[in-house]
This record gives C-alpha cells, structure tokens and sequence, in this order.
C-alpha cells in the first residue's frame, strides 16, 4: 500500500453539522455527497449527525447511490443518570431510523461525552454493553486530568474506544501538547483505540489568528502516535512530535511516513489506523485536502 493510503484512507469524518462550519443539514449533506465524487474520496469517511437528527436526513437520502455511512453522535449527560437516559433516546433514534432505512443508511459507530470524571466502572461497562448489543463500535470523549489512566482502563475492561476533543473555536478549547501526547500513550499503554476530534483542518501544528493560539495538526498526532506504538517512547518524546510546527519535519518515502528521519513502515501504519489511531471529525474535508496538496503529499 502506498504511504499516503496506509497513513490517510478514510482519515476524516465529516462533522459540517458543527462548528466553526456549523452548515444547515442540506448544505452539509450536499458537501458531503460532492467530496465523495472527488479525487480524493479515499480519505473521507463518515458522516456525522446527532443520533436525535437522524430522521431529517430522510428527504436528502436519494442522492446516494450507495448507503450514507454514518456516525451517530449522542447527548450525552451531566450525571451517569442522565447520560444513561439519554442514551435509551439516542438507541431508540438509531433503532427506528435503521428500521425505516435499512437500504439507504449505515449507521456503525456511535460517539458521546462521558459526564464528568470521574464515572463508575459500572457505568462505563453498562454503557458499552448496550452499544455493542445495538451494533455499534464506540468511542467515548473525555478530558485529560487526574482520571485519565483509570478512565482508559475502564474502557479497555469494557471493550470500548477513546475520544479526544482537540481545538474549537476559542483558545481555552485546544489542549497542550503535553495532554495529546498522554491521551495517546495512555490509550496505547491500556490498548484502546483512539479517535480525535475538533481543530484538526491542517497536517502540521500552526498559530490560528482566529482565536489566536497555535492549533494541532494531524500528521503531528497520527505520526507521532504511530512512532509512539512502534518505538514505544514515552509521552515527553511525543509531545516533542506533538509541538513540531516544521512542515519539512514530516516526510514521504517510498515504504513509509517520517518525522525527522524516524520511519513508520506503510504496513504499520495500516495496520495502527485499523486498530488504534482510528481517524478524526473534521467539519472541512477541503482544508486538509488542500494543505495535503500543497505539501506534495497528494
């Protein structure tokens, strides 16, 4: 497999329903339906809509030849109370809209905040069990403090995947560096799959003067992650990765993906964007695609 498909097939999956896009659905339906006849539809993959919206996208399925892949997003809760409440909502959403469009749609993640930490380890197991009764892969976001190692142990327990938020649309949204690197090496350390969100539209950590603080890039985590699971470094080294604002630190070659002469073999790649460094929600799939472009990457 060539280095850029091992590394960004399927990559980013369209959230154009939220913010800063934040599109009517039409709209954003339509610019999901349009990146797919594109070049570069290797690198889409699903569309994201709160489970409790998924009946609206009924009038707009026609214009798929295939099924809309689909990632149900929950409300999530303030309380393990609520959340689970809600949850029984966002199941009976999915349930009947699967019923009703059983040829048209297919809907196999679900995504959620988990209430603040910490949560109960019998929640999180109950939580995961029900996911996985509907059908649904999993993946759970939460924030990086004091709870961090145990919340990704029970995940593991449970079977479930891990999310992380990475930017918004203000400055006190994007996490440090040094957060995004223990995020991913405790995901590692417990064997969770990871997934990411939010503030990721360029390859390569930069200063935003929207909201005036240096924004993550995706190569940064994906790379940085995979050298992570394949020399097994700590979490400093990778928040060195992490920081990198150099275009030039990441490369292309022929068996594999760079940084600063540290190789991740193509195969490896494939292999951790299968079952560990599952991809990101992105609401600009153009964004990424062009950086990419204008690297030399595509």
């Amino acid at each position: 497999m060539r280095p850029e498909r091992a590394l960004l097939s399927k990559i980013v999956d369209y959230a154009g329903l939220f913010p800063p896009a934040q599109l009517p659905l039409e709209k954003a339906v339509c610019e999901y339906a349009a990146h797919l006849g594109e070049e570069e539809a290797w690198m889409l993959g699903r569309f994201i809509i709160p489970a409790q919206r998924l009946e609206e996208l009924e009038p707009h399925l026609v214009i798929f030849s295939k099924p809309l892949r689909i990632v149900a997003l929950g409300k999530g809760g303030r309380s393990e109370d609520e959340y689970l409440k809600n949850l029984n909502q966002d199941l009976t959403a999915i349930k009947t809209f699967r019923a009703a469009q059983n040829t048209t749609i297919s809907i196999d993640s679900f995504e959620a905040r988990l209430p603040p930490l910490p949560v109960t380890n019998t929640f999180i197991a109950n939580v995961a069990n029900q996911l996985r009764e509907a059908g649904l892969k999993q993946s759970h976001e939460f924030a990086v403090d004091g709870c961090l190692e145990s919340t990704m142990a029970a995940l593991a327990a449970a079977g479930a995947g891990a999310k992380l938020r990475c930017g918004g649309v203000t400055a006190d949204t994007v996490p440090a560096p040094e957060q995004v690197a223990r995020f991913i090496v405790a995901a590692r350390d417990a064997g969770v799959p990871a997934k990411f969100t939010a503030g990721l539209h360029h390859p390569v950590r930069h200063f935003s003067d929207d909201i005036q603080t240096e924004m993550h890039g995706f190569l940064n985590l994906y790379v940085g992650g995979m050298l992570a699971h394949t020399t097994n470094f700590g979490w400093q080294e990778l928040a060195g990765i992490i920081a990198d604002q150099s275009p030039d630190a990441f490369a292309l070659t022929g068996v594999g993906v760079e940084w600063r002469g540290r190789l991740v073999r193509s195969e490896d790649a494939a292999r951790l964007r299968e079952n560990a460094l599952l991809g990101q929600g992105s609401c600009s799939f153009a964004e990424p695609v062009a950086d990419l472009r204008n690297m030399g990457w595509l």
